[in-house]
């Protein structure tokens, strides 16, 4: 995995979570390798570990997080 890449979605992760829950800290962010490739390049157990103090399943919050990530400008 790349350091750069990596350090990226974790900047992509970190405001996203300051959008969305500003009250959990940053620490919280961890990117791993899933296990299956179909799975996708990168998993992160974020929206697992916040969703129940947001009230909402972790499919609602994994969501959020989603629209709050910075877009990219161009």
């Amino acid at each position: 995995m790349s350091a750069e890449i990596k350090s990226h979605i974790v900047d992509l992760l970190t405001r996203a979570l300051a959008k969305v829950a500003p009250q959990q800290p940053g620490s919280l962010i961890s990117l791993e390798r899933p296990k299956q490739a179909k799975h996708g390049d990168f998993s992160s157990p974020l929206a697992m570990q916040i969703a129940r103090q947001l009230r909402q399943s972790p499919a609602e919050t994994a969501q959020a997080l989603v629209k709050a990530a910075p877009r990219p400008s161009g």
